[in-house]
């Protein structure tokens, strides 16, 4: 079961399309149809309502093709954790060094 609902399902090319929707202005489209490379996902910027696809994010800079649910969970987690300039957080945590 995913932690992440879609913001929008509809069906594109004869196939299931989830739209998701994150806080930070980012969000995945995830389609699997006749013309794609089995689950298929892609990081998108909204706008409104409206969105494009992003190639410009440490996460991809192209569609991730080939996907199980588990790789599309994580990445998920990811893009939600997105800052607002689409960089990842970083892992080091901040403060004064020794």
């Amino acid at each position: 079961m995913s932690t992440f609902e879609p913001f929008k399902t509809k069906t594109h090319a004869g196939g299931p399309q989830r739209l998701y929707r994150f806080e930070n202005g980012y969000g995945a489209s995830v389609v699997q149809n006749m013309y794609s490379r089995g689950t298929e996902m892609a990081v998108i910027k909204w706008s409104g309502n409206d969105f494009r696809l992003v190639y410009d994010t440490p996460i991809t800079d192209d569609v991730i093709n080939w996907m199980d649910e588990d790789e599309v969970e994580e990445t998920l987690r990811r893009i939600s954790s997105l800052t607002a300039d689409g960089q990842e957080p970083s892992s080091i945590p901040s403060g004064g060094e020794s």
